[in-house]
């Protein structure tokens, strides 16, 4: 991954984080009232997950191999409880979304050309 690279495991921005713009995914959606609360559930989600990322991401000089594998262990932990923390409140709102909605919202998944994981 060269010097810069491990740290790309911290970066929100670069686990598709960034990819749930609120206000975007409401102009494409047009969500209903009843889907506006599971909708603000997962943009609280996604917050708290980007800070359970950044808290497992301290940005201490990597000197030596065996840190940086300890490193790397704590990035992917906190990635793997960010994803606990985001997924419930993505399937639930998911599951409040109607067809056309869910077929709008799938069509940006990783088929899309830029999609970034």
């Amino acid at each position: 991954m060269g010097p810069t690279g491990y740290r790309r495991l911290c970066a929100p921005l670069s686990v598709g984080l960034y990819e749930w713009r609120m206000q975007w995914i409401e102009r494409l959606l047009k969500p209903t009232d009843a889907q506006k609360t599971p909708l603000n559930d997962l943009l609280g989600a996604s917050t708290k997950a980007r800070e359970t990322i950044a808290a497992a991401c301290p940005r201490e000089t990597v000197e030596t191999t065996t840190v940086q594998l300890a490193v790397m262990e704590r990035r992917v932990a906190g990635l793997l409880d960010a994803l606990k923390i985001v997924r419930p409140a993505y399937d639930t709102f998911y599951a409040s979304l109607d067809s056309q909605q869910k077929a709008r919202l799938d069509a940006l998944g990783p088929g899309r050309h830029g999609w970034r994981w």
